[in-house]
């Protein structure tokens, strides 16, 4: 009995000095470096690269799809600077307020309370898109973080003062090119579709989709605002965009391919209209019959250029 008793004893006296022993990296051949404090481009998950951002000159600004944050924390403003470059030109595809042609700088904001969101301090960084009315093709923005400081000191910038997350590049769309390109007033009249639905009036600008290749345009709803409108509020779809080929010198059809919908349908050529869809190049109107597969939605989507 005495000896179970002592065997115990030396069991729980060497748990206990295991757990009361300080453990030494050091000791166990293991070398700890601290990371520093950084800036970097915000992205989801635990990748190490950002996509691009693909935009146009019609979208106004990159909205809120460019973010800088400081994943360590701060405990006062930050300032981080960063420059510009490549193809577009500043002032004229575009601007970022307080900015010059050579960079700019945003303030991440310290606040002592947490974020709800559970994210770090970050700030957007907001790219404005001009339209400049020239055919001066597709641009590229490249967007670097340069150096980066708070009330402490300097903060490196890129993932743990690397070049991971330190560059994000914007591909910008020139909605000008293009032999026929510019504002065109569309009406959408809906001949068959669940509600009635319209007529439905609004604006669209057409450029080339490529401005290698004249005689492929760009359309944001074949379905002339249906997609966009009432089927968009009941059903959640997407407006139908869709690449239309016609030749822009002279009246003839009108053609397109490979537009599908959510419905697991297809948008094509409607069989029972009394002309195929055509292009006027004397008046600048472009007429599309359209019908969808899966259901049998059918219409008429007239585009007329704007003086």
């Amino acid at each position: 009995m005495k000896k179970i008793v002592y065997i115990l004893f030396s069991i729980l006296l060497t748990g206990f000095y295991a757990c009361e022993t300080d453990y030494d990296a050091a000791d166990q051949g293991i070398t700890l470096e601290e990371l520093p404090k950084y800036v970097a481009f915000s992205v989801s998950g635990v990748v190490t690269t950002i996509d691009d951002i693909d935009v146009s000159e019609a979208d106004g600004d990159t909205d809120d799809e460019i973010n800088v944050e400081i994943p360590g924390g701060t405990t006062s403003d930050v300032t981080v600077n960063f420059a510009f470059s490549g193809t577009a030109v500043y002032g004229t595809d575009f601007t970022v307020d307080g900015g010059t042609s050579a960079g700019g700088s945003i303030t991440i904001k310290y606040d002592n309370t947490p974020n709800i969101d559970g994210l770090p301090f970050n700030a957007d960084l907001v790219v404005n898109l001009l339209k400049d009315d020239l055919q001066d093709g597709n641009k590229t923005l490249i967007i670097t973080l340069t150096s980066a400081s708070n009330a402490d000191g300097e903060i490196a910038v890129g993932r743990a003062g690397t070049d991971l997350l330190k560059t994000v590049t914007i591909n910008i769309s020139d909605v000008d090119c293009g032999d026929v390109a510019g504002v065109y007033d569309v009406t959408g009249t809906i001949l068959v579709d669940d509600f009635g639905s319209g007529p439905y009036a609004y604006t669209d600008q057409i450029a080339l989709a490529d401005c290698s290749t004249e005689g492929e345009y760009l359309i944001s709803d074949i379905t002339g605002g249906l997609y966009t409108n009432d089927y968009a509020t009941s059903y959640g779809v997407d407006p139908a965009s869709a690449v239309i080929e016609f030749d822009p010198t002279m009246d003839g059809p009108v053609t397109w391919s490979d537009v599908s919908d959510q419905f697991d349908g297809e948008v094509l050529e409607d069989p029972l209209a009394a002309e195929p869809s055509n292009y006027d190049a004397t008046n600048g109107i472009i007429t599309i019959y359209w019908t969808a597969t899966a259901y049998g939605e059918r219409g008429i989507t007239v585009y007329t250029i704007q003086p």
